[in-house]
């Protein structure tokens, strides 16, 4: 699978998942005589309340996190932060509450010592690639193996 192709899935995967998320966590607001709802104060905080978003600048991560911006703001949260650092300052940042969430997480290999150093203030709550690789590749018909 090209790595268009692997991004491609990956962003599909993540909004249909967000929005399954959205819709099924929301909480329903009080309805009016017309039908339409009006949301209740705890609604009005929690939508209101900023939510950042941490990534590293691969291009995977780059569109599952504007993904997931867009998922959440058409969920209705008004203030939704994206924030680009490398690995290690994102690990610290998830740990010490500075991000509420990242995609970029590569484990259990890429970024396995940086779980190792802050895991255990982090929760990992779905994996959604299994069997990534990461390494060089070249055209078939190019006689090398190795690097």
């Amino acid at each position: 699978m090209n790595v268009k192709k692997l991004g491609s899935v990956l962003a599909i995967c993540l909004m249909i998942g967000l929005a399954l998320l959205a819709a099924g966590c929301s909480e329903k607001g009080n309805e009016t005589a017309g039908g339409t709802e009006t949301p209740t104060a705890t609604e009005t905080s929690e939508f209101s309340e900023p939510v950042k978003i941490g990534y590293v600048l691969w291009d995977g991560e780059i569109a599952s996190t504007n993904v997931m911006q867009q998922v959440l703001k058409k969920a209705g949260y008004k203030n939704v932060e994206i924030t680009a650092v490398d690995a290690g300052p994102l690990y610290q940042e998830l740990a010490d509450g500075q991000f509420d969430f990242t995609t970029s997480a590569w484990l259990p290999y890429t970024h396995k010592h940086y779980w190792e150093v802050y895991g255990d203030k982090l929760d990992s709550v779905q994996t959604n690639l299994e069997g990534c690789k990461i390494g060089l590749v070249v055209p078939s018909y190019v006689p090398i193996n190795s690097i």
